[in-house]
């Protein structure tokens, strides 16, 4: 990690960045239309975020998913079962 170096940017340096959109999946019925259209991806990738504050266990709190130029967002709380993922 040395050497490593880290540059904020302000909205003023960002002429010419690309702005990042992505699709929130909060229902179970998004989620069945996203995981239709993921299962043709040739790859995906995917993080998740879990929370642990005040407590001893984990809990997933995010989904980031990305197939192609497409990339999701899916919040467990909202969904709920997420067994179609």
């Amino acid at each position: 990690m040395a050497g490593l170096r880290y540059r904020l940017f302000r909205p003023s340096d960002c002429a010419n960045c690309l702005a990042v959109t992505h699709e929130t999946i909060n229902s179970p019925s998004k989620l069945a239309d996203f995981c239709r259209w993921l299962a043709r991806a040739d790859r995906i990738g995917f993080d998740t975020e879990f929370v642990s504050a005040g407590t001893f266990r984990r809990e997933l709190c995010l989904i980031h998913v990305v197939a192609g130029d497409e990339l999701a967002v899916i919040d467990p709380y909202t969904v709920r079962d997420l067994s179609a993922f």
